[in-house]
């Protein structure tokens, strides 16, 4: 584990499309074992957040630092190695509809060249730390929303990149789907000790991944801890980004966020919940 520096950083970081500026002087880290939890209204910068991470796109001033490698500058042969230490999930899974769960989750390895016993392994071993429990010869078009998403996440797992990262991972799903996927978000951030953008709008992934800390317990099973559980219980390892007008007008704990004075803040934690739970109706 790297323990001098972090995952991810941002210094400065400025970026526009055709001169129509989407992220002005954002600044932040990730450390390893931490999430940030990006939020923001559309067209705020969420997701060229992540394509600055993945070094896609190129930032027009400032620094972007993975495992403390500045990667602005980089050439594509030297990002693609930085891109190993990386998983992402995106928001509808973006499986291989014609490739079964195995060669979907196995997929790298597999044009990586690894002997098919190997890829046997490590596919299982993800699907495992999931808990999916169907087919893995099963194609993508016979699971459910949440569990092609579930596939999704294992896909990106494989290998253990040191960094996840989320692009609305919950969008569309029910309510027991979206909280099975944060489950596993969180498990990778407190069990795997990974660094992870978590980006969504949903109030409830803010609530359940603010709230619940993983743990092993004597015998290796992987035990929930819950803040309604215990009075002395401070989550440190989560923190939340709010963007407005190209800028980070937020950056703190759940308990930060609900306590701010700021009026956008409050109005937007409000729009997000009546958002929720009108999804929670419709899909009731």
């Amino acid at each position: 584990m790297s323990q001098n520096h972090y995952a991810i950083e941002f210094r400065h970081v400025w970026h526009s499309y055709d001169e129509e500026p989407v992220l002005e002087d954002i600044s932040f880290t990730v450390r390893y074992g931490e999430m940030k939890v990006v939020l923001g209204g559309s067209g705020s910068g969420k997701s060229t957040m992540l394509r600055l991470v993945l070094g896609l796109i190129k930032p027009d001033r400032g620094e972007i630092l993975i495992d403390g490698e500045d990667i602005t500058g980089m050439s594509e042969e030297r990002l693609f190695a930085v891109r190993r230490k990386m998983g992402i999930v995106f928001q509808l899974g973006a499986l291989f509809d014609s490739l079964s769960i195995r060669d979907n989750v196995g997929f790298r390895l597999i044009e990586e060249g690894w002997p098919e016993e190997k890829i046997d392994e490590e596919v299982r071993r993800q699907l495992a730390f999931t808990e999916f429990e169907e087919d893995i010869d099963a194609m993508p078009s016979e699971l459910s929303g949440g569990m092609r998403r579930v596939v999704a996440i294992a896909r990106a797992m494989v290998g253990d990149p040191r960094i996840l990262l989320f692009d609305e991972p919950t969008a569309g799903l029910d309510p027991p789907s979206a909280r099975n996927l944060c489950e596993l978000a969180a498990k990778y951030r407190d069990i795997r000790e990974g660094a992870s953008i978590f980006v969504t709008h949903r109030m409830d992934d803010v609530r359940f991944l603010s709230s619940v800390l993983y743990l092993r317990d004597k015998d290796g099973r992987i035990i929930a801890r819950h803040r309604e559980e215990s009075d002395d219980f401070a989550l440190v390892n989560t923190r939340f980004i709010i963007l407005r007008d190209h800028r980070i007008i937020f950056n703190g704990t759940v308990e930060q966020m609900q306590q701010s004075p700021d009026p956008y803040i409050q109005e937007f934690i409000g729009q997000a919940e009546v958002e929720t739970e009108e999804l929670i109706v419709e899909v009731g």
